[in-house]
């Protein structure tokens, strides 16, 4: 018996049309899979070729690859963990290829991930393997300010180092991410005063899986406004975020010393998170061995694992973790295994979350209290 399938409308050439039409119709795994009554139950992993090839017919050789033939599509992700070889990995370049991919992907019911800067530490949500295919958002870089400097459009594939260094030049700056090399969104040096990049979002313009362009902000779409932001990619693509600026920054100051010291100035957030930035990679790469824990021979990590908690602010349990993972590292060098840990402490402010809630909360359900 034979499923009901609600055709495809995709606004192509005639002669595209007909290609991709000749090709669908004599693929044999399509067609016993457009016959089997619980095609919807699951995804075709023998369909992900015919859909690879498909994205070739429509958006060129160029912007669909194989991470078989080119490693360097893979080896993007942070994490070697997460550096898993797709089918192939597609590269739209707007809304309107965002939009056919899914399509596609749709009709064929093939696995899917979307890539943007990453830095995921955890395989399959940034990255799959060769039975789907890696949507990577990397061509979509574009920025746009408004004629009064209020807001910037911002494409989902630029990393907040870029973002920084092309907004100098209006003289203002956006809430986001600390470290250049990661993508947009994330925790601010700015966030106790103006909440998480996510909270400064006033629209998202969204491909839905199938294949509908909608915009999500307060006023439409609310629901899922609230839910992209912290969402990840579970709820659609997101293609740009127009977010605010915050008021001018003051002087970096007040900013504690860590491992880097800062002189008093009044550089731009591109400087600030360049150095930090760069002192966070000498550490992870043992430049920094300043304890005698760390002092392992200097090599690039490739393989990363991530773990965080939450807790209330508690002396004497972050004396006790620090301990315990100062021994931790002692260990794993006396056994002779090559490491870096580093092991960080993050405050959120109550005043962080007043800030999100003012502006329409965040589904990541962060405590109004200090921990």
């Amino acid at each position: 018996m034979a499923t009901t399938r609600s055709p495809v409308c995709l606004n192509i050439a005639d002669e595209t049309a007909s290609i991709i039409s000749s090709k669908f119709t004599s693929d044999e795994n399509l067609v016993a899979h457009l016959s089997n009554p619980s095609i919807k139950r699951h995804p075709i992993p023998a369909l992900t070729p015919l859909a690879c090839w498909t994205f070739q017919i429509l958006l060129g050789t160029n912007n669909v690859q194989y991470s078989s033939t080119d490693k360097s599509l893979i080896a993007v992700n942070w994490s070697e963990a997460c550096r898993l070889e797709a089918q192939c990995v597609v590269s739209p370049s707007s809304t309107e290829e965002i939009s056919l991919i899914m399509k596609i992907i749709s009709f064929l019911h093939v696995s899917f991930a979307v890539r943007s800067g990453g830095h995921s530490p955890n395989p399959n949500w940034s990255s799959i393997d060769s039975n789907g295919i890696l949507i990577s958002t990397s061509n979509l870089d574009s920025i746009n300010v408004s004629p009064d400097n209020s807001m910037a459009s911002i494409g989902s594939g630029l990393r907040w180092g870029a973002v920084y260094e092309a907004l100098d030049s209006y003289g203002v700056s956006v809430i986001g991410g600390r470290v250049p090399q990661v993508g947009v969104g994330g925790l601010s040096h700015f966030s106790a005063q103006h909440g998480l990049a996510a909270d400064n979002v006033k629209d998202f313009e969204v491909v839905l899986t199938s294949g509908e362009i909608v915009n999500a902000n307060a006023d439409t779409n609310s629901g899922l406004f609230w839910a992209l932001k912290g969402g990840g990619p579970n709820f659609g693509l997101v293609y740009s975020e127009p977010a605010t600026y915050p008021e001018a920054f003051a002087p970096f100051a007040a900013i504690p010393n860590g491992i880097v010291r800062i002189s008093p100035t009044n550089a731009t957030v591109t400087f600030l998170s360049t150095i930090l930035g760069t002192a966070l990679a000498m550490l992870l790469r043992g430049k920094y061995c300043n304890l005698p824990a760390f002092r392992l021979k200097t090599h690039i990590i490739s393989s990363h694992v991530y773990r965080s908690a939450a807790s209330l602010i508690d002396d004497k349990f972050y004396n006790e973790t620090s301990s315990y993972f100062l021994d931790t590292v002692n260990r794993l060098q006396a056994d002779g295994i090559k490491v870096n840990i580093a092991f960080t402490l993050q405050t959120i402010p109550p005043s962080l979350v007043a800030v999100s809630e003012a502006r329409g909360g965040n589904q990541m359900g962060i405590p109004s209290q200090a921990h």
